[in-house]
């Protein structure tokens, strides 16, 4: 419960799926097209933040 207010756990879940499939999908496919563009990638190697 938030700003007394009840959402139930599944309508938050499907506004996450919803966003997921209609909004962010299409920023995923504009940043893919750019990197498939690029001669090369750089990226950092993941690193691993030791749990408390």
């Amino acid at each position: 419960m938030r700003h007394s207010v009840h959402l139930p756990r599944n309508t938050m879940c499907q506004w996450m799926e919803d966003l997921n499939r209609d909004d962010l999908n299409g920023i995923y496919q504009i940043i893919h097209t750019q990197l498939l563009r690029e001669s090369y990638l750089k990226a950092d190697a993941p690193r691993q933040i030791p749990r408390p």
